[in-house]
């Protein structure tokens, strides 16, 4: 409705104009001086028939940011924007801070019993997100940030993977809680790598590294060492382990790891304890020295081309060739069998694989 100019029965503002907005809400705006109501209803008028009833409420800032707005859309109806806006705006628990949000997600990691590594990994990984992309509100936890972050990270593409992983978990958590309506994460690509097959030791180079374990220190670390090659233990599920985990006695001699991973989630397993690494137990506690030693022993692993977990790709490949059996031996390991045949399947031949378990004995 375009401007009209109305006299009241008001002694104090006797004149009226009155208006309809686009949206259709009623204005009006009295007046006590009959001179400012007439220039006030001309300049609407004006307004009115350059811009129509739009222009009687947009002033030139608002005018500027609509245009602004048009060009930075591209195309994009203004609507469309607007109601996708509305439907990601950050209201409700999407303002929490995004810092409460992090410390609440490895509080309640804690509390279910997530291990102390485990935890670690989500915490570096979760906070140099939020330093890197400067985000605040958990509402910042788009897939536009996760997907700038992921892609500057100088590392390799199984690396980048498993930080993609933490943060989908985050986003998932995040939308358990209903901090945000889904997960960002769970739309991003993940990271392709070629499969390598592991570097694993030689029996030569094995026998190396255990008369070095038992050179160095007074045999300081033979104990450790002995469990990574010749029960493939993980060297987290080494230093929890006591002599009372150790069941050598026994008709067939075993270790019960109470701390391993299966799919994920923590269970006992049963590792036989083979005839060299039982030699190597017995040596140690015949001799009273720690099951688990503590320090560096770095020097131990220079005498050979040392990578990660290495013992631990060793043990794994020669036991799988020697029983012939993936289900067995990823019960034993800790692993699915679908982990241990695509990563350790005709890795090494059984004749290396009876001179790795077999050989002299220290």
């Amino acid at each position: 409705m375009l401007p009209k100019l109305y006299t009241v029965n008001n002694p104090r503002s006797p004149y009226r104009v009155v208006f309809t907005d686009p949206a259709g809400r009623r204005k009006l705006r009295h007046f006590a001086d009959p001179k400012a109501a007439h220039a006030y209803h001309r300049e609407l008028l004006a307004k009115a028939k350059v811009a129509g009833t739009v222009g009687l409420v947009l002033d030139a800032e608002m005018r500027a940011d609509y245009f602004a707005a048009r060009r930075a859309l591209d195309g994009v109806p203004i609507m469309d924007a607007v109601r996708f806006y509305l439907a990601h705006r950050p209201v409700g628990l999407g303002a929490t801070p995004i810092q409460d949000a992090l410390n609440a997600f490895l509080q309640e990691k804690r509390r279910i019993g997530r291990s102390p590594r485990t935890i670690h990994s989500l915490e570096l990984t979760l906070r140099a997100f939020v330093e890197a992309t400067g985000a605040s509100l958990v509402s910042d936890y788009t897939r536009a940030a996760l997907t700038g972050y992921l892609d500057k990270l100088p590392f390799p593409p199984l690396t980048i993977r498993n930080h993609r992983a933490r943060l989908n978990g985050f986003g998932e958590w995040l939308t358990r809680r209903q901090y945000i309506p889904e997960n960002p994460a769970r739309y991003i690509d993940v990271a392709h790598y070629d499969l390598t097959p592991p570097r694993i030791l030689t029996p030569d180079e094995a026998r190396r590294v255990m008369d070095k374990a038992a050179e160095y220190r007074g045999g300081h670390f033979a104990g450790l060492y002995a469990l990574a090659l010749y029960a493939g233990l993980r060297h987290g599920e080494i230093l929890k382990l006591t002599w009372e985990d150790i069941h050598l006695t026994e008709e067939n001699p075993i270790i019960r790891v109470g701390r391993g991973k299966i799919r994920g989630r923590r269970s006992v397993r049963i590792v036989p304890i083979l005839p060299i690494l039982r030699h190597w137990l017995e040596w140690v506690r015949e001799r009273g020295l720690p099951l688990v030693g503590k320090g560096d022993s770095r020097k131990i692993r220079a005498v050979v081309d040392w990578q990660p977990d290495i013992c631990r790709h060793s043990w794994i490949s020669y036991r799988l060739a020697m029983v012939g059996d993936e289900v067995q031996v990823a019960r034993e390991a800790g692993n699915s069998p679908d982990i241990i045949y695509r990563h350790y399947y005709q890795l090494a031949p059984v004749e290396t694989a009876e001179a790795f378990f077999c050989q002299r004995l220290h």
